[in-house]
C-alpha cells in the first residue's frame, strides 16, 4: 500500500493497469451521404494512478 492509501503495482500487473488506457480510430460515413468519410479519433483519459507512472518511472530510471 502506498501512503496515498492506493495500492502499488509490480512490474507484471502495471502494464495491465495501463492497458485501459487505449486510442482508437473510427471511420465513418459523411452525414448527408456526402462524399468520402469521416475518420474520428478517440484516446481513454488516464485516471489518477495512472497519471503518475510517467512520472515515477522517469525517477527510477534516473536512479
Amino acid at each position: 500500500m502506498l501512503p496515498d492509501g492506493g495500492g502499488a503495482h509490480g512490474i507484471r500487473t502495471l502494464p495491465d493497469s495501463m492497458s485501459t488506457i487505449v486510442r482508437s480510430t473510427h471511420t465513418v460515413p459523411r452525414p448527408g451521404g456526402g462524399k468520402g468519410e469521416a475518420t474520428i479519433e478517440v484516446t481513454t483519459r488516464p485516471d489518477a494512478g495512472q497519471e503518475k507512472v510517467p512520472k515515477l518511472l522517469y525517477g527510477i530510471a534516473k536512479m
